[in-house]
């Protein structure tokens, strides 16, 4: 690839937290981390805003509506190509309000969708999605994974 053209793939990732417990959907069939959990998200499609993108994901993937002003910005989590297929940017917002309760609208690609204790999530939470999610909840807005020299684990 030309140094100079570089391919990012977005995606947005909704936390959604009730009663200090967050939702946390299981992958399956995906060809990537299934039997991982993983928080409720979707790519950007071209030209799509990015919180329309995530109403749309969450509409798809947990049956409930929200509203994009319903969405905060809440971390910005950068990937390098050398873990995945090309550079990737995770947009973390919060899910301050949401119409319904969540349920499993896709169950040819999930498990389930669980509530978890925000402080005791699985161990099976995939690793760059609990990087973002640990530094959001620490109030850090932007971070980095994989991106130190010999880190070489596929995200």
């Amino acid at each position: 690839m030309d140094k100079h053209s570089l391919k990012i793939k977005i995606a947005v990732l909704a936390y959604f937290e009730k009663d200090g417990k967050v939702l946390l959907q299981k992958r399956k069939n995906t060809g990537w981390r299934d039997g991982w959990y993983g928080l409720v998200a979707g790519h950007v499609d071209e030209a799509e805003p990015y919180k329309l993108a995530l109403c749309r994901e969450i509409k798809e993937e947990a049956g409930v509506d929200v509203l994009e002003e319903d969405l905060e910005f809440s971390h910005f989590l950068s990937i390098p190509a050398k873990i995945s297929d090309c550079d990737r940017q995770f947009f973390y917002f919060t899910v301050k309000k949401w119409d319904g309760e969540p349920f499993n609208m896709e169950p040819d690609k999930c498990f389930e969708l669980a509530w978890f204790d925000k402080l005791s999530l699985p161990e099976n939470l995939i690793p760059v999605v609990k990087s973002g999610l640990d530094k959001m909840l620490a109030g850090e807005k932007y971070s980095e994974f994989g991106w130190e020299e010999g880190y070489t684990e596929r995200s």
